[in-house]
Protein backbone atom coordinates (compact mmCIF):
# COMPACT_ATOMS: atom_id res chain seq x y z
CA UNK A 1 0.00 0.00 0.00
CA UNK A 2 1.25 3.47 -0.87
CA UNK A 3 1.75 5.85 2.00
CA UNK A 4 2.08 9.60 2.33
CA UNK A 5 5.54 11.15 2.51
CA UNK A 6 5.04 12.25 6.10
CA UNK A 7 4.07 8.75 7.20
CA UNK A 8 7.04 7.32 5.30
CA UNK A 9 9.30 9.75 7.15
CA UNK A 10 8.19 8.36 10.52
CA UNK A 11 8.34 4.76 9.27
CA UNK A 12 11.90 5.22 8.10
CA UNK A 13 13.06 6.64 11.41
CA UNK A 14 11.45 3.82 13.36
CA UNK A 15 12.29 0.84 11.18
CA UNK A 16 15.68 2.13 10.00
CA UNK A 17 17.00 2.34 13.52
CA UNK A 18 15.44 -0.98 14.43
CA UNK A 19 17.18 -2.59 11.48
CA UNK A 20 20.57 -1.32 12.51
CA UNK A 21 20.43 -2.36 16.13
CA UNK A 22 18.36 -5.50 16.57
CA UNK A 23 21.17 -7.50 14.94
CA UNK A 24 23.71 -6.06 17.37
CA UNK A 25 23.46 -7.60 20.85
CA UNK A 26 24.22 -4.84 23.33
CA UNK A 27 25.62 -1.34 23.74
CA UNK A 28 29.12 -2.55 24.48
CA UNK A 29 29.53 -3.83 20.91
CA UNK A 30 28.18 -0.75 19.16
CA UNK A 31 30.20 1.91 17.39
CA UNK A 32 30.09 5.54 18.47
CA UNK A 33 27.57 6.35 15.77
CA UNK A 34 25.40 3.36 16.66
CA UNK A 35 25.41 4.24 20.36
CA UNK A 36 24.51 7.82 19.47
CA UNK A 37 21.45 6.80 17.46
CA UNK A 38 20.35 4.32 20.11
CA UNK A 39 20.58 7.08 22.74
CA UNK A 40 18.67 9.35 20.37
CA UNK A 41 15.85 6.80 20.10
CA UNK A 42 15.64 6.61 23.88
CA UNK A 43 15.63 10.40 24.18
CA UNK A 44 12.95 10.84 21.52
CA UNK A 45 10.89 8.07 23.05
CA UNK A 46 10.58 10.06 26.27
CA UNK A 47 8.84 12.77 24.30
CA UNK A 48 7.59 16.07 25.55
CA UNK A 49 4.18 16.78 27.01
CA UNK A 50 3.90 19.75 24.68
CA UNK A 51 4.58 17.70 21.53
CA UNK A 52 1.93 17.22 18.88
CA UNK A 53 -0.10 14.02 18.78
CA UNK A 54 1.74 12.84 15.67
CA UNK A 55 5.10 13.32 17.38
CA UNK A 56 3.85 11.49 20.50
CA UNK A 57 2.70 8.64 18.28
CA UNK A 58 6.09 8.48 16.59
CA UNK A 59 8.15 8.51 19.78
CA UNK A 60 6.02 5.80 21.37
CA UNK A 61 6.43 3.66 18.26
CA UNK A 62 10.19 4.22 18.37
CA UNK A 63 10.28 3.23 22.04
CA UNK A 64 8.21 0.10 21.37
CA UNK A 65 10.49 -0.93 18.51
CA UNK A 66 13.60 -0.39 20.58
CA UNK A 67 12.26 -2.35 23.56
CA UNK A 68 10.79 -5.26 21.63
CA UNK A 69 14.14 -6.90 20.77
CA UNK A 70 12.54 -9.31 18.30
CA UNK A 71 14.45 -10.88 15.44
CA UNK A 72 14.38 -9.04 12.14
CA UNK A 73 12.79 -11.89 10.21
CA UNK A 74 9.23 -10.66 10.84
CA UNK A 75 10.11 -7.19 9.61
CA UNK A 76 11.86 -8.50 6.52
CA UNK A 77 8.69 -10.42 5.61
CA UNK A 78 7.17 -7.09 4.58
CA UNK A 79 9.54 -6.81 1.66
CA UNK A 80 8.80 -8.24 -1.72
CA UNK A 81 11.98 -9.86 -2.97
CA UNK A 82 10.55 -10.05 -6.47
CA UNK A 83 10.22 -6.27 -6.54
CA UNK A 84 13.83 -5.90 -5.42
CA UNK A 85 14.98 -8.38 -8.07
CA UNK A 86 12.99 -6.53 -10.75
CA UNK A 87 14.40 -3.11 -9.92
CA UNK A 88 17.92 -4.51 -9.50
CA UNK A 89 17.78 -5.57 -13.15
CA UNK A 90 17.16 -1.98 -14.25
CA UNK A 91 20.14 0.16 -15.10
CA UNK A 92 21.08 3.01 -12.82
CA UNK A 93 20.73 6.37 -14.58
CA UNK A 94 24.15 7.72 -15.46
CA UNK A 95 24.53 11.44 -14.84
CA UNK A 96 27.04 14.09 -15.78
CA UNK A 97 27.99 17.04 -13.56
CA UNK A 98 26.72 19.38 -16.27
CA UNK A 99 23.26 17.80 -16.04
CA UNK A 100 23.19 18.45 -12.31
CA UNK A 101 24.63 21.93 -12.64
CA UNK A 102 22.64 23.30 -15.57
CA UNK A 103 19.46 21.30 -15.03
CA UNK A 104 18.91 22.75 -11.56
CA UNK A 105 17.98 26.14 -10.16
CA UNK A 106 17.86 26.54 -6.38
CA UNK A 107 14.43 27.23 -4.87
CA UNK A 108 12.55 27.17 -8.21
CA UNK A 109 9.49 24.95 -7.78
CA UNK A 110 9.45 23.35 -11.23
CA UNK A 111 13.09 22.30 -10.92
CA UNK A 112 12.56 20.97 -7.40
CA UNK A 113 9.53 18.92 -8.47
CA UNK A 114 11.40 17.58 -11.49
CA UNK A 115 14.34 16.63 -9.26
CA UNK A 116 11.99 14.96 -6.75
CA UNK A 117 10.26 13.01 -9.53
CA UNK A 118 13.64 11.75 -10.75
CA UNK A 119 14.70 10.63 -7.27
CA UNK A 120 11.32 9.00 -6.64
CA UNK A 121 12.03 6.61 -9.51
CA UNK A 122 15.80 6.45 -9.27
CA UNK A 123 16.54 5.88 -5.59
CA UNK A 124 14.62 2.56 -5.30
CA UNK A 125 16.64 1.25 -8.27
CA UNK A 126 19.93 2.27 -6.67
CA UNK A 127 18.97 0.79 -3.30
CA UNK A 128 17.85 -2.44 -5.02
CA UNK A 129 21.29 -2.70 -6.64
CA UNK A 130 22.86 -2.27 -3.21
CA UNK A 131 20.65 -4.98 -1.70
CA UNK A 132 21.55 -7.40 -4.48
CA UNK A 133 25.24 -6.91 -3.71
CA UNK A 134 24.62 -8.00 -0.13
CA UNK A 135 22.54 -10.95 -1.29
CA UNK A 136 25.46 -12.13 -3.42
CA UNK A 137 27.87 -12.26 -0.47
CA UNK A 138 28.80 -15.69 0.97
CA UNK A 139 26.21 -16.82 3.49
CA UNK A 140 28.67 -16.81 6.40
CA UNK A 141 29.55 -13.20 5.64
CA UNK A 142 25.88 -12.21 5.45
CA UNK A 143 25.34 -13.74 8.89
CA UNK A 144 27.93 -11.49 10.48
CA UNK A 145 25.88 -9.21 12.79
CA UNK A 146 27.50 -5.99 11.57
CA UNK A 147 27.11 -6.79 7.88
CA UNK A 148 23.61 -8.17 8.41
CA UNK A 149 22.55 -4.99 10.20
CA UNK A 150 23.59 -2.93 7.19
CA UNK A 151 21.74 -5.28 4.84
CA UNK A 152 18.61 -4.81 6.95
CA UNK A 153 18.95 -1.03 6.78
CA UNK A 154 18.85 -1.12 2.99
CA UNK A 155 15.87 -3.46 3.02
CA UNK A 156 13.95 -1.04 5.22
CA UNK A 157 14.99 1.94 3.12
CA UNK A 158 13.76 0.13 0.01
CA UNK A 159 10.42 -0.54 1.68
CA UNK A 160 9.93 3.10 2.58
CA UNK A 161 11.10 4.54 -0.74
CA UNK A 162 8.82 2.26 -2.78
CA UNK A 163 5.83 3.06 -0.55
CA UNK A 164 5.89 6.80 -1.27
CA UNK A 165 3.37 8.25 -3.70
CA UNK A 166 4.62 10.38 -6.62
CA UNK A 167 5.70 13.90 -5.61
CA UNK A 168 3.37 16.43 -7.23
CA UNK A 169 3.17 19.47 -4.95
CA UNK A 170 5.69 21.75 -3.20
CA UNK A 171 4.39 20.53 0.17
CA UNK A 172 4.98 16.91 -0.79
CA UNK A 173 8.44 17.84 -1.99
CA UNK A 174 9.27 19.45 1.36
CA UNK A 175 8.18 16.32 3.21
CA UNK A 176 10.06 14.11 0.74
CA UNK A 177 13.24 16.13 1.34
CA UNK A 178 12.84 15.65 5.09
CA UNK A 179 12.44 11.92 4.52
CA UNK A 180 15.63 11.86 2.43
CA UNK A 181 17.47 13.72 5.18
CA UNK A 182 16.31 11.12 7.69
CA UNK A 183 17.33 8.26 5.39
CA UNK A 184 20.81 9.73 4.97
CA UNK A 185 21.17 10.25 8.71
CA UNK A 186 20.02 6.71 9.49
CA UNK A 187 22.67 5.33 7.12
CA UNK A 188 25.47 7.60 8.23
CA UNK A 189 27.43 4.93 10.12
CA UNK A 190 27.09 2.16 7.54
CA UNK A 191 30.69 2.06 6.31
CA UNK A 192 32.10 2.06 9.84
CA UNK A 193 29.83 -0.90 10.62
CA UNK A 194 30.87 -2.71 7.42
CA UNK A 195 34.52 -2.18 8.30
CA UNK A 196 33.98 -3.97 11.61
CA UNK A 197 32.12 -6.78 9.89
CA UNK A 198 34.72 -7.41 7.21
CA UNK A 199 37.54 -7.36 9.74
CA UNK A 200 35.77 -10.31 11.36
CA UNK A 201 35.33 -12.08 7.98
CA UNK A 202 38.88 -11.87 6.66
CA UNK A 203 39.26 -15.63 6.49
CA UNK A 204 36.10 -16.11 4.41
CA UNK A 205 36.71 -13.74 1.49
CA UNK A 206 39.93 -12.96 -0.37
CA UNK A 207 41.27 -9.39 -0.35
CA UNK A 208 40.32 -9.12 -4.03
CA UNK A 209 36.73 -10.14 -3.30
CA UNK A 210 36.49 -7.72 -0.38
CA UNK A 211 37.91 -4.90 -2.50
CA UNK A 212 35.47 -5.54 -5.36
CA UNK A 213 32.50 -5.53 -2.97
CA UNK A 214 33.56 -2.50 -0.93
CA UNK A 215 34.56 -0.47 -4.00
CA UNK A 216 31.03 -0.97 -5.31
CA UNK A 217 29.43 -0.19 -1.96
CA UNK A 218 31.38 3.00 -1.16
CA UNK A 219 30.93 4.41 -4.67
CA UNK A 220 27.25 3.45 -4.80
CA UNK A 221 26.76 5.12 -1.42
CA UNK A 222 28.54 8.20 -2.72
CA UNK A 223 26.26 8.27 -5.77
CA UNK A 224 23.10 7.86 -3.68
CA UNK A 225 24.20 10.49 -1.21
CA UNK A 226 25.29 12.99 -3.84
CA UNK A 227 22.00 12.95 -5.76
CA UNK A 228 19.97 13.02 -2.53
CA UNK A 229 22.09 15.77 -0.96
CA UNK A 230 21.91 17.69 -4.24
CA UNK A 231 18.12 17.67 -4.15
CA UNK A 232 18.04 18.69 -0.49
CA UNK A 233 20.56 21.48 -1.08
CA UNK A 234 18.50 22.86 -3.98
CA UNK A 235 15.98 24.05 -1.40
CA UNK A 236 18.59 26.56 -0.23
CA UNK A 237 19.86 29.36 -2.45
CA UNK A 238 23.45 29.48 -1.22
CA UNK A 239 25.89 31.79 -2.96
CA UNK A 240 28.53 29.86 -4.86
CA UNK A 241 26.63 26.58 -4.73
CA UNK A 242 24.18 24.81 -7.02
CA UNK A 243 23.09 21.89 -4.92
CA UNK A 244 26.30 20.07 -3.95
CA UNK A 245 28.33 21.67 -6.76
CA UNK A 246 30.66 24.50 -5.86
CA UNK A 247 30.53 26.86 -8.84
CA UNK A 248 33.95 28.37 -8.11
CA UNK A 249 35.92 25.78 -6.20
CA UNK A 250 39.45 26.92 -5.41
CA UNK A 251 41.82 23.93 -5.17
CA UNK A 252 44.32 25.99 -3.17
CA UNK A 253 41.69 27.09 -0.66
CA UNK A 254 40.36 23.53 -0.43
CA UNK A 255 43.85 22.13 0.22
CA UNK A 256 44.46 24.69 2.98
CA UNK A 257 41.12 23.91 4.59
CA UNK A 258 41.84 20.18 4.50
CA UNK A 259 45.35 20.80 5.83
CA UNK A 260 43.95 22.52 8.93
CA UNK A 261 41.89 19.46 9.74
CA UNK A 262 44.74 17.02 9.04
CA UNK A 263 47.10 19.17 11.12
CA UNK A 264 44.76 19.04 14.11
CA UNK A 265 44.65 15.24 13.86
CA UNK A 266 48.43 15.02 13.58
CA UNK A 267 48.94 17.29 16.58
CA UNK A 268 46.46 15.24 18.55
CA UNK A 269 48.68 12.20 18.19
CA UNK A 270 52.22 13.57 17.77
CA UNK A 271 51.86 16.98 19.50
CA UNK A 272 53.17 18.68 16.37
CA UNK A 273 52.57 18.66 12.63
CA UNK A 274 54.44 19.65 9.47
CA UNK A 275 53.51 22.78 7.57
CA UNK A 276 51.68 22.42 4.26
CA UNK A 277 52.98 24.50 1.37
CA UNK A 278 50.63 25.09 -1.56
CA UNK A 279 52.35 25.86 -4.86
CA UNK A 280 51.56 25.87 -8.58
CA UNK A 281 48.32 27.26 -10.01
CA UNK A 282 47.04 28.60 -6.72
CA UNK A 283 44.70 31.26 -8.15
CA UNK A 284 42.49 29.04 -10.34
CA UNK A 285 38.87 28.16 -9.59
CA UNK A 286 36.25 26.12 -11.43
CA UNK A 287 33.00 24.19 -10.80
CA UNK A 288 33.47 20.91 -8.95
CA UNK A 289 32.15 18.62 -6.23
CA UNK A 290 33.69 19.78 -2.96
CA UNK A 291 32.47 16.83 -0.90
CA UNK A 292 34.46 13.89 -2.39
CA UNK A 293 37.47 16.07 -3.21
CA UNK A 294 37.75 17.14 0.42
CA UNK A 295 37.59 13.54 1.57
CA UNK A 296 40.39 12.52 -0.78
CA UNK A 297 42.65 15.45 0.10
CA UNK A 298 42.20 15.12 3.83
CA UNK A 299 43.02 11.42 3.75
CA UNK A 300 46.17 12.03 1.71
CA UNK A 301 47.28 14.95 3.88
CA UNK A 302 46.69 12.94 7.05
CA UNK A 303 48.84 10.12 5.70
CA UNK A 304 51.60 12.50 4.59
CA UNK A 305 51.66 14.35 7.90
CA UNK A 306 51.69 11.18 9.96
CA UNK A 307 54.46 9.64 7.87
CA UNK A 308 56.52 12.82 8.22
CA UNK A 309 56.01 13.01 11.98
CA UNK A 310 56.92 9.33 12.44
CA UNK A 311 59.96 9.38 10.16
CA UNK A 312 61.38 12.57 11.73
CA UNK A 313 60.40 11.71 15.29
CA UNK A 314 63.84 12.56 16.68
CA UNK A 315 64.37 15.70 14.60
CA UNK A 316 63.80 19.17 16.03
CA UNK A 317 61.86 20.34 12.98
CA UNK A 318 59.61 18.64 10.47
CA UNK A 319 60.00 19.07 6.70
CA UNK A 320 56.94 20.57 5.00
CA UNK A 321 54.36 18.62 3.06
CA UNK A 322 54.00 20.20 -0.40
CA UNK A 323 50.73 20.35 -2.35
CA UNK A 324 51.26 21.21 -6.02
CA UNK A 325 48.28 22.27 -8.16
CA UNK A 326 48.38 21.96 -11.93
CA UNK A 327 45.42 23.08 -14.04
CA UNK A 328 44.57 23.15 -17.75
CA UNK A 329 41.40 23.43 -19.80
CA UNK A 330 40.65 19.69 -19.69
CA UNK A 331 41.67 18.49 -16.24
CA UNK A 332 43.53 19.28 -13.05
CA UNK A 333 46.05 17.45 -10.88
CA UNK A 334 46.91 17.85 -7.22
CA UNK A 335 50.14 16.27 -6.01
CA UNK A 336 50.78 15.70 -2.31
CA UNK A 337 54.50 15.26 -1.61
CA UNK A 338 56.08 14.30 1.71
CA UNK A 339 59.47 13.34 3.11
CA UNK A 340 58.02 10.67 5.37
CA UNK A 341 60.39 7.83 4.49
CA UNK A 342 58.42 6.34 1.63
CA UNK A 343 56.78 2.94 1.30
CA UNK A 344 58.75 -0.35 1.28
CA UNK A 345 58.63 -2.02 -2.12
CA UNK A 346 57.03 -5.20 -0.78
CA UNK A 347 54.12 -3.16 0.66
CA UNK A 348 53.32 -1.21 -2.51
CA UNK A 349 51.20 -3.92 -4.20
CA UNK A 350 48.88 -4.08 -1.18
CA UNK A 351 48.49 -0.46 -0.13
CA UNK A 352 45.17 -0.07 -1.96
CA UNK A 353 43.61 -3.09 -0.24
CA UNK A 354 40.89 -2.44 2.33
CA UNK A 355 41.91 -3.17 5.94
CA UNK A 356 45.60 -3.30 5.03
CA UNK A 357 47.84 -1.08 7.12
CA UNK A 358 51.55 -1.12 7.93
CA UNK A 359 51.64 1.60 10.56
CA UNK A 360 52.69 -0.78 13.35
CA UNK A 361 55.16 -2.67 11.16
CA UNK A 362 57.16 0.06 9.42
CA UNK A 363 59.52 2.17 11.43
CA UNK A 364 60.80 4.17 8.47
CA UNK A 365 57.53 5.95 7.91
CA UNK A 366 54.23 5.00 6.42
CA UNK A 367 52.06 6.67 3.85
CA UNK A 368 49.56 3.94 3.32
CA UNK A 369 46.48 4.48 5.36
CA UNK A 370 45.08 4.53 8.81
CA UNK A 371 46.47 3.93 12.23
CA UNK A 372 45.84 0.87 14.32
CA UNK A 373 45.13 2.89 17.45
CA UNK A 374 41.46 2.29 18.13
CA UNK A 375 41.36 5.42 20.25
CA UNK A 376 41.64 7.40 17.02
CA UNK A 377 38.59 5.85 15.40
CA UNK A 378 36.03 8.32 14.09
CA UNK A 379 32.69 7.42 12.56
CA UNK A 380 32.33 7.62 8.80
CA UNK A 381 29.50 10.20 8.96
CA UNK A 382 32.12 12.88 9.65
CA UNK A 383 32.40 12.86 5.87
CA UNK A 384 29.23 11.30 4.57
CA UNK A 385 26.59 12.97 6.72
CA UNK A 386 26.85 16.33 4.97
CA UNK A 387 28.49 18.07 2.07
CA UNK A 388 30.56 20.16 4.48
CA UNK A 389 32.07 17.26 6.41
CA UNK A 390 35.63 16.18 6.05
CA UNK A 391 37.75 13.07 6.09
CA UNK A 392 39.33 11.63 9.12
CA UNK A 393 37.04 8.69 9.76
CA UNK A 394 38.16 5.10 9.35
CA UNK A 395 41.37 5.48 11.30
CA UNK A 396 42.10 2.01 12.55
CA UNK A 397 40.38 0.23 9.65
CA UNK A 398 42.68 0.82 6.66
CA UNK A 399 39.86 2.32 4.59
CA UNK A 400 41.18 5.82 3.87
CA UNK A 401 43.43 5.24 0.87
CA UNK A 402 41.34 2.57 -0.93
CA UNK A 403 38.21 4.66 -0.43
CA UNK A 404 39.99 7.71 -1.87
CA UNK A 405 41.10 5.64 -4.89
CA UNK A 406 37.53 4.42 -5.42
CA UNK A 407 36.17 7.97 -5.20
CA UNK A 408 38.71 9.25 -7.73
CA UNK A 409 37.80 6.50 -10.20
CA UNK A 410 34.10 7.12 -9.61
CA UNK A 411 34.62 10.78 -10.57
CA UNK A 412 36.30 9.74 -13.81
CA UNK A 413 39.83 10.34 -12.58
CA UNK A 414 42.64 8.44 -10.94
CA UNK A 415 44.87 8.33 -7.89
CA UNK A 416 48.44 7.13 -8.33
CA UNK A 417 51.38 6.76 -5.96
CA UNK A 418 55.11 7.15 -6.56
CA UNK A 419 57.30 6.31 -3.58
CA UNK A 420 61.04 6.30 -2.85
CA UNK A 421 61.60 4.10 0.17
CA UNK A 422 63.88 5.96 2.56
CA UNK A 423 62.96 9.35 1.14
CA UNK A 424 59.25 10.07 0.68
CA UNK A 425 56.11 9.68 -1.36
CA UNK A 426 54.24 11.59 -4.06
CA UNK A 427 50.51 10.97 -4.50
CA UNK A 428 48.80 12.32 -7.64
CA UNK A 429 45.06 13.01 -7.80
CA UNK A 430 44.04 13.50 -11.43
CA UNK A 431 40.46 14.66 -12.17
CA UNK A 432 38.52 15.94 -15.21
CA UNK A 433 36.86 19.32 -15.52
CA UNK A 434 33.11 19.42 -16.04
CA UNK A 435 33.52 21.06 -19.46
CA UNK A 436 36.03 18.50 -20.68
CA UNK A 437 35.12 16.44 -23.73
CA UNK A 438 35.80 13.45 -21.47
CA UNK A 439 33.92 14.81 -18.49
CA UNK A 440 33.07 12.31 -15.73
CA UNK A 441 29.87 10.29 -16.00
CA UNK A 442 28.77 8.75 -12.73
CA UNK A 443 25.99 6.44 -11.63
Amino acid sequence: MLCSVGRGHHLLRNLGRRAMFSALPHDGELSKGERYVRREVKTEAKGSSSSSSSTDSFTKAAEDLYKSGRALAADVDFYHQQQIALLAEKKVTRLTPRQLMYGSKPEEIKYLLRSAAFLHKELPVRVAHMIRRFQQLPSLVCQNPHINSVHQLYLFAFKVLTAIKPIETPEQDQDYSKLLRTLLDNHEDVVTTLAKGFRECRSIMTPEEVKAFLDNVVTSRLGIRMVAEHHIALHRDTQGLIGVISTKLSPAKTVRECARFASSQCERRFYRSPEVEVVGHTSVSFPYFAMPLKYILQELLKNAMRATAEHHEKDLTLPAVVATICNNEHDFTIRISDLGGGIPADHVPRIQEYMYTTSNEVTQGNDTGSDDDDNDVFSFPEFLSSAQSGAGPMSGFGFGLPTSCAFARYLGGSLSIQSMHGRGTDVYVHLKHFNSSKHPVFS
